[in-house]
């Protein structure tokens, strides 16, 4: 398909069938991150492949998001963190940029994919994987063939004159109400991923209701 199909059917798909995804797709996934933009032109991604169940079970059981585990598939991208532009990280970008082509491949390949940030902390995912201090977790992608057909996209409710200023932030919309919340929510979720594994497992069902997946 053209790219501009592939953007338009692209979904977040977390249902997957048991059909396995090949380490041809793989490849080819991963080769298109390696087109994608970097900062200086570095090119300092580094992708890992994980599809050994205890270790999907294992990200779940830390704090990661249930259907990791169900998922045949994930790729966790790296990107060097030796950057001296902290103010706009740019070595979060670079990887990010990367994510966006792999999603677009697969898609084009009929596999689905989802952008997945919601992981143990960073600490705990080096520790699982061996992964170097100067690299960083910046998300994991997780594949596999869709379990049903994706359905229609919602009509997104703004289009680009509603979003788009030129040369200033000219937009009509005042100062965001309290964040009390957010910062309840996000205090939670620190208590949580803080907590040994053998209480993470006893209070996950708790988490998922209460902490995870409580919204504003």
């Amino acid at each position: 398909m053209d790219l501009k199909e592939a953007i338009e059917k692209r979904r977040s798909v977390r249902a997957y069938s048991d059909r396995a995804v090949g380490a041809g797709e793989i490849e080819e996934i991963i080769s298109a991150g390696l087109r994608a933009p970097s900062a200086c032109d570095r090119r300092a991604w580094r992708f890992i492949v994980v599809d050994r169940e205890e270790l999907k079970q294992r990200i779940f059981d830390e704090g990661g998001t249930r259907f990791i585990k169900d998922s045949p598939v994930g790729i966790i991208v790296l990107y060097d963190n030796r950057t001296d532009d902290l103010e706009y990280c740019d070595h979060i970008q670079s990887g990010a940029a990367a994510i966006q082509n792999m999603l677009l491949a697969a898609t084009a390949l009929g596999i689905g994919s989802c952008w997945v940030c919601h992981l143990p902390y960073k600490k705990t995912m080096r520790a699982l994987f061996a992964i170097p201090r100067w690299y960083e977790p910046i998300a994991y992608v997780a594949l596999g063939y869709p379990a049903a057909p994706a359905g229609p996209r919602t009509p997104r409710e703004r289009g680009p004159r509603d979003v788009t200023a030129w040369n200033r932030f000219d937009f009509e919309e005042g100062a965001p109400p309290s964040a009390v919340r957010l910062k309840a929510r996000r205090a939670a979720k620190d208590i949580y991923f803080r907590l040994p594994l053998s209480l993470k497992k006893l209070l996950r069902s708790f988490a998922e209701r209460f902490v995870v997946k409580f919204k504003e």
